[in-house]
């Protein structure tokens, strides 16, 4: 039936609480692409998208494996909708690209921070650290150690933490 919804000529003037549990079928189901058309027909629709409804449906697409992409569509619609992103609805998709190997556009997340004057969290940065050295990217750790001093963040013990486990990991003991 949920098929029906997204393909009927009646989605568009659909109550609000039919597109929200449609949306968490699908994200139950773990079907990123229907989830991602079925918030599109209800951003298409006269109802009125929260912020805090955004950052959830971002919530749900990062928690699926290898949807990144999909996740970073939804938060610049967030934006093109101008509704703030927070720095947790930013935190999730910069870590799942990160995770899915899409480095350049996570940092191109960070402008996002920089452009609407969000504060960026220590815990940000650490997971960013964290997880770019888990995927064997060494060489982000100074990129990311350096937009961490541009937003005036110094790093925490688990940022060192992550760091001194991955470099002995790799026998990098002189870095």
């Amino acid at each position: 039936t949920a098929e029906l919804f997204l393909q009927s000529s009646i989605a568009p003037v659909l109550p609000k609480t039919v597109y929200e549990r449609l949306i968490r079928f699908y994200a139950l189901q773990k079907q990123p692409e229907k989830l991602y058309e079925a918030i599109q027909m209800y951003r298409n629709s006269k109802n009125v998208i929260q912020p805090k409804q955004y950052g959830k449906w971002v919530g749900f697409i990062v928690s699926f494996k290898k949807n990144s992409q999909i996740a970073k569509k939804i938060l610049y619609q967030m934006i093109a909708d101008d509704k703030m992103p927070n720095v947790m609805t930013i935190s999730q998709v910069i870590n799942s690209l990160i995770r899915d190997g899409y480095n350049d556009d996570a940092f191109a997340c960070l402008n996002i921070l920089r452009e609407f004057n969000i504060e960026p969290n220590d815990i940000l940065f650490s997971s960013m650290i964290d997880r770019s050295l888990k995927k064997g990217n060494i060489g982000a750790v100074d990129i990311i150690l350096g937009e961490m001093a541009k937003f005036g963040i110094p790093p925490n013990v688990y940022t060192y933490t992550s760091i001194i486990d991955s470099f002995s990991k790799y026998k990098m003991f002189s870095e």
